[in-house]
């Protein structure tokens, strides 16, 4: 009887044992468990953390770029607008009688009408981004948007522009160059619009005169009128792409 006792009172504790080393198992699954959850918690928070330290730096990077962009559109824009302003005043010039005509003025005209310019903005960060796959490193969908669409922008504005320069270069100015001596406009031609340091070297003027009878025609009015035309659509596109960069600023600043 007492055997029988013995062997009950024995299993009892090995079954006592036996929960409690499947508790001691248990928690130490438990702690695995926990463990590497909150590895991975620390990975994914190191790594969020390094995308959020990526994403501050290339918003600093484009911001840096479209400031520069801006300032050289707005200097652009300052040449064309006296570009227009220039041509315009050369063809009010056909309504002049020939006696009360400047030629020092025409001259002058002449030299703003020559410099044309055009935008040649910064590109290198946007298309860094944008063909390495950081670009979606940008949580902001409307930012992402704006910068995916500045190539296009640019594609649109410098269509025009080629369109000014095959007209300007192939029918505007050899058709002032058969009839105006344009060498008597170099004491005109002021660099510091593009240069703080480069001089102009100063010429002699022309042996040749200006024969009004040849400039003063309706196909010089029309060469000017189209120019003029041109460099409207030119400007037009400098305001849309001012905006379209202010518009980039402004949501980047608000992120930044």
């Amino acid at each position: 009887m007492l055997r029988f006792f013995r062997l009950i009172r024995k299993k009892l504790v090995e079954e006592q044992r036996t929960r409690q080393y499947i508790y001691y198992a248990l928690g130490e699954i438990l702690l695995v468990v926990f463990g590497i959850l909150i590895a991975l918690q620390i990975n994914n928070w190191n790594e969020g953390r390094k995308l959020i330290q990526e994403e501050e730096f290339i918003i600093q990077e484009l911001i840096n770029e479209f400031d520069k962009n801006l300032t050289l559109l707005q200097r652009d824009y300052r040449g064309n607008k006296a570009t227009l302003d220039a041509t315009i005043d050369m063809m009010e010039m056909f309504l002049v009688e020939r006696e009360d005509l400047s030629l020092d003025h025409l001259d002058s005209l002449l030299v703003t009408l020559l410099m044309n310019t055009s935008f040649d903005p910064s590109t290198g960060v946007v298309e860094e981004i944008i063909s390495t796959g950081r670009l979606s490193v940008l949580r902001d969908d409307s930012l992402r948007y704006l910068i995916t669409q500045w190539p296009s922008v640019l594609l649109d504005q410098q269509e025009d522009i080629e369109i000014r320069s095959m007209h300007f270069q192939d029918i505007l100015l050899p058709a002032i160059s058969r009839t105006v001596p344009l060498k008597n406009s170099n004491r005109y031609f002021d660099f510091e619009f593009w240069s703080d340091s480069y001089e102009r070297v100063q010429l002699s003027r022309s042996a040749f005169k200006f024969d009004a009878d040849k400039f003063f025609t309706l196909e010089m009015e029309g060469y000017l009128f189209i120019h003029s035309i041109n460099q409207d659509y030119i400007l037009m596109n400098d305001l849309n792409t001012e905006e379209y960069i202010n518009q980039i600023l402004d949501r980047l600043k608000e992120i930044n």
